[in-house]
């Protein structure tokens, strides 16, 4: 029904707003107190974090010894001392060490300005020593009638300072040198004069090159041509008349073992150097041809550089060595196996395969060149 409102129906309206405005007082406190909850706990979440954070940890020498690798690739020679200077030790861990900071403090006190290159030639001498001593073992171990001789190939440093020691330091264990162009030649000629030594002759060659290589006979040099084109036999040949000298000459065989790692590609079949195995047998045929056969001496193979993995020197070295021996049962009078590269660093200090590591030491190497020779020799 219509009609104004009660005095009943008044009170029971003011009873109604006063009761909304008491719920929506109590709904906005228990919303605050819940806001107030909130941001106490992200204040103290805050506060738990920021007091359980450890303090920003501070560089230490063994951080830099794992950043830059030096335990890895500077083994046995540079290492960081308790100082944190780089310290480099000439025989490795059969001698002593200098601080590299020291020494360049101390001469920069004597006036010698930076930059400097300082050279540790007892490195070189050290690194000879190994070599040769690893090969001495696996020798021994294997009771291999044959020698080692070991050769510098003077394009990894053409320096005279450098050829010089390397050829002092080799002396005593008739340490030789390669040479792969007429400069390097010549280089060699003047500088190698320990009786004994190979001097390797590769590279390119013109009619110039490989004359100088036979007439270094006459200074009593062992100089060995190793043919890597099939179209140099006839130039070999050739001089070998012209001079009246018979040459000694290398063979390098493209195996079909490969490498692996950055330089993987230089062997194999398809390699751009070395002669395939019909090759081979042609030169063979044209030496024998030309009464040279007994010239031909050494059979050569490279298979990369940075090789990481030991099974790929081993498959290498048994492959050459089947070829070596088949020479040999073709009349020609062989003499040296030379194994190119391959010997790496272990740059990381991981001893894996990886292609900036490897996972053999020295002497694992000349145990396996040593014991897959020999068994080749004994079984033909």
């Amino acid at each position: 029904m219509g009609g104004r409102p009660t005095a009943a129906d008044t009170e029971d309206m003011k009873q109604n707003k006063l009761a909304s405005t008491k719920a929506k007082r109590q709904s906005k406190a228990v919303d605050s107190e819940e806001e107030t909850h909130s941001s106490q706990t992200k204040q103290d979440s805050l506060k738990e974090t920021t007091s359980e954070s450890a303090p920003p940890k501070s560089w230490t020498i063994e951080d830099s010894e794992e950043l830059y690798r030096i335990t890895g690739w500077g083994e046995p020679y540079f290492s960081i001392n308790a100082a944190g200077h780089v310290t480099v030790s000439p025989q490795g861990d059969r001698g002593g060490s200098l601080d590299l900071f020291e020494l360049v403090n101390g001469l920069k006190r004597r006036n010698l300005n930076l930059p400097l290159l300082i050279r540790f030639s007892d490195i070189l001498e050290d690194r000879i020593e190994r070599l040769n001593a690893a090969f001495a073992k696996g020798i021994a171990r294997y009771n291999y009638d044959g020698v080692y001789k070991g050769v510098f190939p003077v394009k990894c440093n053409q320096q005279r300072h450098l050829v010089e020691s390397l050829v002092k330091f080799g002396k005593p264990y008739q340490f030789g040198l390669e040479a792969g162009s007429k400069p390097e030649l010549m280089i060699a000629l003047a500088t190698l004069k320990t009786p004994g030594a190979l001097l390797i002759c590769n590279g390119y060659k013109d009619q110039e090159y490989i004359e100088m290589a036979i007439l270094a006979q006459q200074l009593g040099k062992i100089a060995i041509i190793v043919l890597e084109q099939i179209e140099e036999v006839p130039m070999v040949i050739e001089a070998s008349r012209k001079l009246g000298i018979p040459p000694i000459v290398g063979v390098r065989a493209k195996l079909s073992s490969k490498g692996i790692g950055r330089w993987g590609t230089s062997a194999g079949d398809r390699a751009k150097f070395g002669l395939t195995i019909p090759e081979i047998l042609q030169t063979v045929d044209m030496l024998r041809e030309a009464d040279l056969l007994d010239s031909l001496q050494l059979l050569h193979y490279h298979i990369g550089s940075q090789i990481s993995a030991i099974s790929v020197v081993k498959d290498a070295i048994r492959e050459a060595s089947q070829i070596y021996v088949e020479l040999a049962k073709l009349g020609a009078s062989m003499r040296y196996l030379d194994v190119g590269g391959g010997l790496g660093v272990d740059y990381d200090g991981s001893k894996t395969n990886f292609y900036a590591s490897k996972n053999y030491n020295i002497q694992n190497y000349a145990n396996d060149i040593v014991a897959e020779v020999k068994e080749a020799c004994v079984e033909r």
